[in-house]
């Protein structure tokens, strides 16, 4: 069995306990971290949240996506008349296929029927060519901008941490795919500058510490 990676992510206890009870009832493994958003994502921008992971081995990541889905088929079938989706307009609802990632199994199938009885043509083909889409993109690497590189080479060079934080970043940082898959974010050049500017901070961190040490002596 494979490493666990984050399969969802939950901010109410109420939602995760009820995704681990559809794990436990299927026998998946499964293991849970309950902690802060990580470094990738607060280094882009999202303010820290307290986050529920539950992660499972990337061979079971079909297997719960057919899970989900067929649940969300039975669900489908009690939706609550005053369900937040029946406000969404058209172009919300679309928003909510194309970003499907973000919204529930129940939520995408929903607004699929929603756009269906608006007139629009949404089949399950077109769902899964949209993730196709979405996996496509989300398989090309970043490109890491100048300004954080030389920001990231300035504080390293200075003895930051924070340099050598952006730099283990941008050199180790991974995203997982919806069916599972792995990747590294950034290009390979970027990745390479990573791994110097670690090295780098990590040198002046300890020729820092070193020259410390000796003047406390003094």
């Amino acid at each position: 069995m494979s490493q666990h990676v984050t399969y969802r992510k939950f901010t109410q206890e109420e939602e995760a306990a009820r995704f681990i009870e559809l794990l436990q009832a299927e026998g998946i493994d499964y293991s849970i971290d309950d902690n802060h958003r990580n470094l990738d994502e607060t280094l882009y921008g999202e303010q820290p949240l307290p986050l529920i992971l539950v992660k499972v081995a990337p061979e079971n990541f079909n297997r719960l996506n057919q899970l989900l889905q067929s649940r969300a088929e039975e669900e489908l079938k009690n939706v609550p008349s005053d369900h937040y989706l029946y406000s969404f307009d058209k172009d919300e609802l679309t928003d909510v296929l194309l970003n499907s990632e973000q919204w529930s199994e129940l939520d995408v199938k929903l607004a699929q029927q929603l756009l269906q009885k608006q007139g629009m043509s949404v089949t399950d083909d077109t769902i899964k060519l949209l993730k196709q889409q979405q996996i496509q993109h989300l398989r090309q690497k970043e490109t890491a901008s100048r300004l954080l590189l030389s920001f990231a080479y300035m504080s390293a060079i200075l003895g930051g941490l924070l340099g050598m934080f952006i730099g283990i970043y941008l050199w180790r940082s991974k995203r997982t795919l919806s069916n599972g898959e792995r990747l590294f974010v950034y290009r390979d050049e970027d990745r390479r500058n990573g791994l110097i500017i670690t090295i780098l901070g990590f040198i002046i961190l300890i020729i820092v510490t070193i020259l410390q040490n000796r003047v406390s002596h003094y």
